[in-house]
C-alpha cells in the first residue's frame, strides 16, 4: 500500500512539473511573439522613413528593395483578388465594395465609378457583288440594293 502512496506522489509531481514546464513554455513563447512582433514593427518603422527619403546603409538596400517588390507583388496579387470577385475597395474606409457600386455599403461615402471597358468586338464582313456595300458575314441580302447573296 506504501508503494502505491509513493508511486501516487511520484505521479503527483511529476504531472504537476510537466504542466509548470508547459506553462513556461508557453510564456517564452508569447514573449517570442512580443520580439518579432517589435522587430518588425522596427522594420516596418525604418522602411517608413526610407520611403520618406531617409538614407541609412548600403546593407539595408537589398532588403528594402526586396521589401518593395514584395508589397508590389501582393497589391498586385489583391487587386487580382478583387477582380475576380467583381469588388474592389472604398477610397475612404477601405471597405470591399462591388465594382460597379456608387456609394460605400460601409460608409456611405461617395465613390467614383470606373469606366466599364467595352470589349472589342470583331465582326466579320463581305462586301456586296453588286454594289459593294460592306455586309455582316451572315447577312443573305444586301441591305443597299437588296441583291442576294
Amino acid at each position: 500500500m506504501d508503494f502505491l502512496k509513493n508511486v501516487a506522489k511520484d505521479v503527483g509531481k511529476k504531472s504537476g512539473k510537466l504542466v509548470e514546464g508547459t506553462k513556461i513554455t508557453a510564456k517564452i513563447a508569447s514573449e517570442e511573439s512580443k520580439l518579432k512582433k517589435l522587430y518588425a514593427d522596427l522594420g516596418e518603422m525604418m522602411h517608413e522613413d526610407y520611403q520618406a527619403g531617409e538614407t541609412f546603409d548600403e546593407k539595408y538596400d537589398v532588403l528594402f528593395s526586396d521589401i518593395n517588390m514584395v508589397m508590389k507583388t501582393i497589391k498586385d496579387l489583391r487587386q487580382e483578388a478583387a477582380d475576380v470577385k467583381g469588388v474592389r475597395t472604398c477610397t475612404n474606409c477601405h471597405a470591399q465594395i462591388k465594382q460597379e457600386a456608387k456609394f460605400c455599403t460601409n460608409c456611405g461615402s461617395p465613390q467614383e465609378v470606373p469606366p466599364v471597358e467595352a470589349e472589342e468586338v470583331v465582326v466579320e464582313t463581305k462586301n456586296c457583288p453588286n454594289c459593294e456595300a460592306e455586309l455582316e458575314k451572315d447577312a443573305k441580302f444586301c441591305p443597299e440594293c437588296g441583291t442576294t447573296m
